[in-house]
């Protein structure tokens, strides 16, 4: 599948996490509880993005990747 972040089109698998596609990109993004040893917590509210589309702020590591959509890390809300 995929998306964009920051105006950067990235492909990943199904079953990846927005952060999982950030991380790809080599986009800086703060993320404090992740663990790869462990499921995403989205605890420490750290990896906010804003998605196109979708109120709120969610953290990356515990949002599905999803085909098409279009996620910032740098709008003012998350920043």
């Amino acid at each position: 599948m995929s998306l964009v972040i920051d105006g950067q089109s990235v492909d990943v698998p199904a079953g990846a996490s927005v952060l999982d596609a950030v991380n790809r990109l080599g986009i800086p993004l703060p993320q404090l509880c992740k663990d790869p040893d462990r499921p995403s917590l989205g605890a420490c509210r750290t990896c906010l993005v804003t998605v196109e589309g979708q109120r709120g702020t969610p953290a990356a590591c515990h949002l599905p990747a999803r085909d098409g959509m279009v996620v910032s890390t740098t709008a003012p809300e998350v920043v």
